[in-house]
């Protein structure tokens, strides 16, 4: 899973990069982090593993290059089109030192410049489609009825991921495509703890329009996530954050993207696995290796709470705890999965 983190100049966008980072070295505007997993930390206690594996998610800092002719750049849409979410921040912070480029501090004028050059970029992209398939004489044909509904969507002010009804056949037709818009958007609100525009107006606009935030501190947060783990709880508190920033961005990834996390657990190995949510057992058994689910026999399940609670398999399985379940069980959010298979 990876996210491009995008926003106008000086909204402190690679502040947030920075702040998701901590101390690890990026690598051409990329990294790699863990996703924090409590469940994780008491199974590898318990198990006493040579080996624990968290879950990760990619994020790359991403700089707005726009065409002459509007909507991004070649460059720019390269870097976005092959994520799976679009992590658009939005500068509530005041600083005279960093001028805003558009002369003042509007957060949902910002919001809304972003969304329409990516809105414009998809429709560029549907349009040249439409002509093609039209001096191909293909105007019955079911691509050319879905991308033209979709730009009527675009006209009409709404991003592709508003749609609602969008078929299984419509989705597979525009998968392709990879629109901008279609991606799921995290807001991230980037305030000052000190002084700041208010948020409001923002923030009913992105309710009212279903779209996902969150509020950040994001130079402190920066700050913070450089700091050793006992030094950064008690700083999370004086600014009234419980949870770090990569906590809480990547739990609204999980959340608009859909996923959950399965474990495996033993000597060997403790370790998360992301799967989409209503994953089949077979489903999730190739997230593991392709061959497990091709030689998939069934799967031996416990829920993460049951085992922590009961303390042990042995006793879980006193308990009747363990299940055995086939192919089309759907995993939870917390199972923990021993496969069984035969290639």
């Amino acid at each position: 899973m990876n996210i491009a983190i995008i926003g106008l100049n000086q909204s402190g966008k690679s502040t947030i990069f920075r702040a998701v980072s901590g101390s690890q070295p990026s690598k051409d505007g990329i990294i790699t982090v863990k996703v924090p997993d409590e469940r994780v930390d008491k199974l590898s206690a318990i198990f006493k593993p040579k080996k624990t594996t968290y879950a990760t998610i990619e994020f790359k800092d991403t700089n707005i290059e726009l065409d002459e002719g509007g909507g991004f750049s070649s460059k720019t849409k390269d870097k976005i089109r092959n994520s799976d979410a679009l992590c658009i921040v939005v500068r509530c912070f005041k600083n005279d030192a960093v001028p805003h480029p558009l002369g003042n501090l509007d957060p949902l004028r910002d919001f809304n410049e972003i969304v329409e050059e990516l809105m414009i970029t998809d429709m560029i992209q549907i349009e040249k489609r439409l002509e093609r398939l039209k001096k191909e004489s293909k105007q019955n044909s079911k691509e050319f009825l879905t991308l033209a509904r979709l730009l009527e969507v675009l006209n009409s002010g709404k991003t592709l991921n508003q749609i609602k009804n969008i078929t299984d056949e419509e989705r597979k037709i525009v998968s392709g495509f990879k629109f901008l818009t279609i991606k799921p958007f995290i807001v991230v609100i980037n305030l000052d703890e000190k002084e700041s525009v208010d948020p409001a107006p923002l923030i009913a606009y992105l309710r009212e329009n279903n779209y996902s935030y969150i509020k950040v501190y994001g130079k402190i947060e920066e700050e913070i996530n450089q700091l050793d783990k006992e030094d950064r709880a008690e700083f999370m508190r004086d600014i009234g954050v419980s949870e770090s920033i990569i906590g809480r961005l990547i739990s609204k990834a999980y959340e608009i993207l859909n996923l959950i996390s399965f474990l495996t657990v033993g000597e060997d190995e403790v370790r998360a696995w992301t799967t989409p949510r209503g994953s089949s057992a077979v489903e999730a058994a190739g997230k593991i290796h392709s061959d497990i689910a091709r030689g998939f026999i069934r799967a031996e399940v416990i829920h993460y709470d049951d085992f922590i609670r009961e303390g042990s398999y042995k006793k879980c399985r006193e308990k009747g705890l363990i299940r055995t379940e086939g192919k089309t069980y759907t995993v939870k959010d917390g199972d923990i999965i021993n496969f069984r298979f035969n290639v």
